[in-house]
């Protein structure tokens, strides 16, 4: 026969995550458990733990390295009983194809959500737009920075899953500069020099989306002609 002492609790905690993405739980700040979460984001962990009034923190890591903001959860666990903590949505993760944009360029914002919610961007508490997850999770959002003006942003993203009207925590922020660069100036640092043609040759000979601060005739392709125009504003 086992022994369990009356001094311990079941806890089962539920929610929802990215597909197939590794969920850590903490409990008073020490780790307790992993789990993976399903194809659908589902996932779901029991632990027997102590008694008492414990936080439990909940986040998880995506396919692209992100990671989500901590869910934290405080409840009183009554010794003997199982308790269920459900419903945890995880936050967006938001990355960003540049840190620094030219103005009138567009920049891809992409991440993970739960499978099928709504993500919605800000930059400062303004809404700049949403886009839906698909079955794997991930979404991209086309940023036009026409209408911004040179400075730093900060921005983040929540969740929802409009089935049941969970809504997530706010995502960790990403910062993201816009600047009026000079032509050739691809790292913003108002000289175009050995960095600037670094940058240019690790997109070399490579198909970039429209933007792409290497590509400074706009034709698609980092080539030769980008190089022309390069040196042509050299400072070095």
């Amino acid at each position: 026969m086992v022994h369990v002492s009356n001094t311990m609790a079941q806890v089962s905690i539920s929610g929802y995550a990215y597909p197939d993405s590794m969920v850590t739980i903490s409990m008073n700040g020490v780790v307790v458990g992993t789990t993976v979460a399903d194809q659908s984001g589902l996932f779901s962990k029991d632990l027997s733990v102590a008694s008492g009034e414990d936080t439990f923190s909940v986040w998880g890591a995506d396919s692209f390295g992100s990671q989500s903001t901590t869910a934290n959860v405080t409840i009183y666990l009554a010794p003997g009983t199982k308790t269920y903590i459900s419903n945890i949505i995880l936050s967006p993760t938001v990355s960003s194809s540049v840190s620094v944009a030219r103005k009138g360029s567009t920049v891809k914002l992409y991440g993970s959500a739960p499978p099928n919610s709504e993500v919605t961007i800000f930059s400062s508490g303004n809404v700049l737009g949403s886009v839906k997850t698909g079955n794997n999770g991930v979404w991209s959002f086309s940023l036009d920075t026409t209408g911004l003006k040179p400075g730093s942003y900060s921005i983040n993203a929540i969740a929802q899953i409009t089935k049941n009207g969970l809504i997530s925590g706010l995502s960790g922020n990403l910062g993201l500069s816009v600047s009026n660069c000079g032509i050739g100036d691809l790292d913003c640092d108002n000289k175009v020099d050995i960095v600037d043609l670094s940058i240019m040759l690790f997109y070399w000979k490579q198909h970039v989306p429209k933007g792409n601060p290497a590509d400074l005739n706009g034709d698609g392709v980092v080539d030769l002609k980008d190089l022309s125009i390069l040196l042509y504003f050299w400072t070095g």
